[in-house]
């Protein structure tokens, strides 16, 4: 199972990540409008911040460590909830 995230501009080619488990690990795989795959692996998440970073691990159809390539990614949290105990909301929590 992974989860898919497009990212498209307009004008310009699409651009994929998809996010899945490898054994214990949540990893990575950036499908770049610039023809390149890097691959990260998170760290641990940070609950203070609400954020899950990820590091590089690897790069398909680099041409050189110097061209252009995502190299990491933080996702941060900024979540609304809403409670409905008893079907009636109470009120909702933003987190960030």
């Amino acid at each position: 199972m992974a989860l898919a995230e497009r990212e498209a501009d307009a004008g310009r080619p699409m651009m994929l990540t998809l996010y899945h488990r490898d054994g214990n690990r949540l990893v990575l795989t950036h499908y770049c409008r610039e023809g390149n795959q890097p691959g990260m692996q998170a760290k641990p998440f940070d609950g203070v911040a609400n954020e899950l970073a990820f590091e590089f691990l690897y790069a398909t159809n680099l041409s050189s460590a110097a061209a252009g390539h995502m190299h990491r990614t933080t996702i941060r949290s900024s979540m609304r909830t809403t409670s409905r105990p008893s079907g009636r909301s109470t009120g909702t929590a933003r987190r960030r």
